[in-house]
């Protein structure tokens, strides 16, 4: 089965949205603008809301952003770059199922970034807990607003990608003693983005929720918090998959819309190289 991971992903997902309810019934509601009467179902109908803001930024931005992407890299960066299509053969498995990871990441990144500035917008007025977890619920809820322009800026890079937009210095390197290089704008973006949202964000996020773990006295509680919450990368790119599949769906189309950019601004070849390897002696 081509989707295989990203459906039992999503059925993780899902199941675990419906369980919230059933497992968190005592606490009193945490949001303003989440509907429900207990945490439990607030936390539901937050993990199905997730799936919406990366759609619509991951279609908007791919489609505005990634012109302007190619466009960046082509009159800044890549002065002295030949430019060309690749075309690769389809392929008959999908594996880009957690493509959302690095987004996830982001998205966690910047909520952390905002908790501070939130914290009396969105929790509940007089409600009875730490300013601790009162952090860390803001936190929570934040992820609702950022996992869509964090996708939204992966997905123009994807745009680039999936329409195999390159770039090679072969010409530039030609007289220098250096390495030819061949790469896609596409993945020279993805890795750009991924060193923002990278390690440091992960010791980020961990100092956070050691700070709201230590807030809880009963054990049980305590592992049911750790558990969800040291999932939260994961699930935040379970909801991101949707977001792929629906790429998926429109990556023809998507394909033909990036290379008639790449047409406009003078990329028309097909770069097709030859890498030959050769027996070398040391000396």
């Amino acid at each position: 089965m081509k989707y295989k991971k990203i459906i039992i992903s999503l059925i993780i997902y899902f199941s675990l949205a419906l369980l919230l309810p059933i497992l968190n019934t005592e606490q009193p509601v945490t949001y303003r603008f989440l509907p429900g009467e207990t945490d439990g179902i607030q936390l539901f109908f937050f993990m199905l809301l997730m799936i919406f803001p990366p759609i619509i930024f991951g279609i908007l931005f791919g489609y505005l952003f990634s012109p302007l992407y190619l466009a960046i890299h082509k009159y800044i960066f890549g002065r002295k770059m030949n430019y060309g299509i690749q075309k690769a053969p389809e392929e008959e498995r999908f594996k880009k199922a957690f493509r959302g990871f690095f987004p996830a990441l982001m998205s966690i990144n910047l909520s952390l970034l905002l908790v501070e500035f939130f914290v009396s917008i969105v929790i509940n007025e007089g409600l009875p807990r730490s300013d601790e977890i009162k952090n860390f619920m803001t936190f929570i809820f934040l992820l609702l607003l950022t996992i869509g322009p964090a996708t939204g800026l992966f997905s123009a890079s994807w745009f680039l990608d999936d329409a195999g937009i390159s770039f090679t210095n072969n010409e530039k390197v030609s007289d220098l003693r250096d390495v030819v290089e061949v790469r896609g704008i596409g993945k020279w973006y993805i890795y750009a983005l991924k060193g923002y949202a990278g390690i440091g964000v992960i010791f980020s996020y961990f100092i956070i929720l050691m700070q709201f773990l230590s807030r809880h006295d009963e054990i049980t509680e305590i592992l049911f918090n750790s558990i969800l919450t040291f999932l939260l990368p994961f699930l935040l790119s379970a909801a991101i998959m949707p977001t792929l599949l629906l790429f998926e769906r429109l990556k023809e189309h998507r394909v033909k819309y990036i290379r008639s950019i790449a047409n406009k601004l003078g990329i028309k070849k097909v770069m097709e190289l030859e890498v030959k390897l050769t027996s070398y002696e040391f000396e």
